[in-house]
């Protein structure tokens, strides 16, 4: 709202110098000229904007009449010197001359016309161009502290907003490490409670039933001896079902695909990952084709990176193992495997006769004892080697 104010403040100024003179055509002319040449500095951007300007102080020098007006044009003349600087105190060259020029213009145009006017018009002429100039500065220094204010905010809300992204991802690291931690502690308490109190209540078992067998011919102890062998056998599955628990638990699908995935250097090897709660068997499986697929890819391809992506679907997980190995390359596979395959024994003959190798044969039986699709190809349209791999859900295999 400043600007407008202040341009209808210099237009009143300058209307007050038509009381010193006898209005003429070149008066009209003049105000016509200065609100034009104001308004096409307010509507056109670069050096367009200082067209109108320089115009009007070529007509004022050549008609004074019609520099009663200037004043409006003097407040935009040094606008526009002023908008050539940048935010930090430079100047942009040329605009920075052209803004130089319109103003000496507006000097030379308003010195010429002082003297051509009556004494009352050119002081009325003279004060209003002085009050301009101080306006003009005056919005000048405020649209620059606007501008300041804001840039100095964007920046504030950026580095807001960058350090929310920062404590956002810390927060997340630190999830997942303390995840991770408490399934490498509960495998470490499976491992513990197996290797030691499953022992030895399998050893007490095993004690019991010795000493069933030994005393026999005394019913009087057998009987005494059958619900603590009954009761320690119940403690061991006990023990067994809580260790499987524990371990299961314990075993996190992505963790185990990233361990495998860091083995395979120099291969590069990218994971996508979107799957919740895969059953311990299913992630088996993924796991142990995964291994596969990526052993095969170094073995036998050429390949200088792979592509590991698990999705689970409403119906099915879905696991799929890329890479970037050349056709020819994977060709040789099939025959490598299988003539290694030939002279393994009888397992292998079903392996070779079809001319693929053991590991494929190896991954497809674990996918289908799951009731799951398996497919190992080449990819035409892109080169490359793709292991596909889809298990449906329990409540799917059910139905």
């Amino acid at each position: 709202m400043e600007r407008p104010l202040d341009k209808i403040i210099v237009c009143l100024g300058s209307l007050v110098a038509l009381a010193f003179v006898d209005v003429s055509t070149y008066e009209v002319v003049g105000l016509l000229a200065s609100i034009i040449a104001a308004a096409l500095f307010e509507l056109t951007t670069g050096r367009h904007r200082r067209v109108g300007l320089a115009a009007f102080c070529v007509l004022a020098v050549v008609r004074p009449r019609t520099a009663l007006f200037l004043p409006l044009v003097v407040y935009d003349c040094l606008r526009t010197h002023d908008a050539s600087r940048s935010h930090d105190g430079t100047h942009d060259a040329p605009h920075d001359r052209d803004g130089a020029l319109v103003c000496v213009l507006a000097a030379v145009a308003l010195i010429a016309a002082l003297p051509r006017l009556p004494l009352g018009a050119a002081a009325v002429l003279a004060c209003v161009s002085a009050t301009a100039a101080m306006l003009s500065r005056r919005t000048t220094h405020v649209l620059e502290r606007e501008k300041e204010q804001t840039s100095a905010r964007d920046t504030l809300r950026e580095h807001s907003l960058a350090l929310e992204a920062k404590n956002r991802d810390l927060r997340d690291r630190q999830d997942y490490e303390v995840h991770v931690a408490t399934l490498t502690e509960r495998g470490r308490i499976a491992r513990e409670i197996h290797d030691n109190v499953g022992h030895l209540l399998t050893r007490a078992v095993l004690q019991t039933e010795a000493l069933r067998v030994a005393h026999a011919e005394d019913p009087a102890l057998a009987r005494e001896l059958e619900p603590l062998a009954a009761t320690l056998s119940e403690a061991l599955s006990s023990v067994r079902t809580s260790v499987h628990a524990l371990h299961d638990d314990a075993f996190d699908l992505e963790e185990q695909l990233r361990a495998c995935a860091a083995r395979c250097a120099p291969l590069d090897v990218q994971l996508d990952y979107a799957a919740d709660d895969v059953p311990t068997p299913v992630a088996l499986c993924f796991i142990a084709v995964t291994r596969e697929a990526l052993a095969n890819t170094l073995r036998h391809s050429n390949a200088t990176a792979a592509h590991v992506r698990v999705v689970e679907y409403p119906a099915l997980y879905q696991l799929t193992v890329t890479d970037n190995g050349s056709t020819r390359a994977r060709c040789d596979e099939a025959s490598s495997d299988a003539n290694e395959a030939e002279g393994v024994g009888a397992r292998s003959v079903g392996a070779a006769s079809d001319g693929r190798g053991m590991g494929l044969h190896s991954m497809e039986e674990r996918v289908t004892a799951l009731g799951g699709t398996f497919r190992a190809e080449h990819v035409a349209e892109r080169g490359g080697w793709r292991v596909f791999v889809a298990l449906p859900k329990e409540e799917e295999r059910a139905a």
